[in-house]
């Protein structure tokens, strides 16, 4: 197995865990909020759930780019507040921090692997304009 392909796999299960993580802590914030009657603080936690669920969707899918927008929409206004708070809800901070890292895992695993099949296979292959317009006949 080459470094490209447990690159891939370890991004993918980073992502499927940070989501999970950042799920199950949101539920306990929800909850928490639940007592006080805030409703905005609730409805902050239900969007960020959507977002880890979407987060887990990218990482199966293997899709770098649902992940980068996880981080973006998650991170930049929520999760950066959160990694600074002195309680155990830093670690939605911390997962969304790892919905960046799983992306940037699976597009280098990914650009390698395509890089990998188009060496294996040649331009010339695939290309039906360097065939004379059969892919794959022999001109």
């Amino acid at each position: 197995m080459s470094w490209s392909e447990v690159a891939h796999r370890f991004g993918r299960a980073t992502g499927v865990a940070s989501g999970t993580v950042a799920i199950a802590l949101w539920v306990v914030f929800a909850s928490s909020i639940m007592t006080t009657g805030n409703k905005g603080g609730l409805l902050v936690a239900l969007t960020m759930i959507a977002v880890a669920i979407a987060a887990i969707g990218g990482s199966v899918a293997a899709s770098p780019g649902v992940l980068l927008i996880a981080f973006a929409v998650s991170f930049v206004p929520v999760g950066l507040y959160m990694l600074g708070t002195p309680s155990i809800f830093a670690g939605i901070g911390l997962a969304n921090l790892l919905y960046f890292i799983s992306a940037v895992l699976l597009w280098m695993g990914l650009s390698v692997l395509q890089n990998h099949r188009r060496s294996c296979w040649g331009w010339d292959y695939l290309d039906s304009s360097a065939t004379g317009g059969a892919a794959g006949s022999a001109a």
